[in-house]
């Protein structure tokens, strides 16, 4: 495990550095603390499963599943007061449906997809 610091001593990233490759989970940090990327990768440093970006103000930005580092299902995008701007969803990468301001997607405080009954 590593933890990388400002010159001030603010924590700015923390994760595991094997074999030249980031594996399991990545932590990044804006300047004021709060938590910038929650990343994840496998054990060859190829991102896997959910990956989340914050706004500096602690909101939740992006969020989506990689499977063999492509975009795999929903990649949401959110405005610094948590309202979803777009919605793009993916099958191996490759872009299969686009739509602005969605209404049909929810999103809960854990930042998991739930769709409207």
């Amino acid at each position: 495990a590593y933890k990388l610091y400002t010159e001030s001593g603010t924590l700015i990233e923390e994760g595991r550095w094997e074999h030249g490759v980031n594996v399991g989970h990545l932590r990044r940090y804006w300047p004021n603390g709060t938590v910038q990327q929650l990343l994840t990768f496998d054990e060859i440093g190829v991102g896997q499963g959910q990956q989340r970006y914050f706004h500096d103000n602690g909101q939740l930005e992006m969020l989506v599943v990689l499977k063999d580092g492509r975009e795999e299902g929903d990649l949401i995008r959110l405005d610094r007061d948590g309202r979803v701007i777009n919605r793009t969803t993916y099958t191996s990468g490759r872009i299969v449906q686009r739509s602005e301001r969605p209404h049909d997607i929810l999103l809960d405080a854990r930042g998991r997809f739930v769709r409207p009954a």
